[in-house]
């Protein structure tokens, strides 16, 4: 996992379908530091946040001390990534 200026690059083995580029559209602050950023998913470099859906939205969330990243749906479907 990458952190780029305004995006994450995203590649894991072997879940495939977690890879890709995710565009930051928000970001809030929630209870004990944890940060979580309203992401666009996108397999290409195509960063217009008009195009952001149910389909391609994502949340991704990291703890106060980056040991722990989660990449997940609204519906809290996703994976959890640990450091």
């Amino acid at each position: 996992m990458e952190r780029l200026d305004n995006s994450f690059k995203v590649s894991i083995y072997p879940y495939y379908n977690y890879s890709g580029i995710y565009y930051v559209e928000s970001v809030k602050r929630k209870i004990f530091g944890t940060v979580i950023f309203r992401t666009m998913k996108s397999d290409e470099e195509n960063s217009d946040l008009d195009l952001l859906n149910s389909f391609n939205e994502y949340f991704i969330s990291i703890s106060p001390d980056g040991s722990r990243v989660s990449i997940y749906k609204k519906s809290l479907e996703g994976i959890m990534l640990k450091f």
